[in-house]
């Protein structure tokens, strides 16, 4: 992750009462560890081929901007 990303989160209140829609649509959050193994994990194996795919399937003149 880059510095600025970083640097744009840092002090960002995030901390919000989420108990009504544990409540009321049974939400269960994954832990905060678990949601960054998990995305540390998607980035290291499947985000490349994810990318690709989705280039696939652009049109040419979508996949020229992009």
């Amino acid at each position: 992750m880059q510095r600025h990303y970083l640097d744009m989160f840092y002090g960002l209140k995030q901390d919000y009462d989420i108990s009504k829609s544990k409540e009321e649509l049974d939400f269960n959050p994954k832990t905060s560890k678990k949601a960054l193994e998990d995305a540390l994990k998607y980035l290291k194996t499947d985000w490349k081929e994810n990318v690709i795919n989705q280039r696939k399937c652009l049109s040419p003149t979508l996949r020229f901007l992009h």
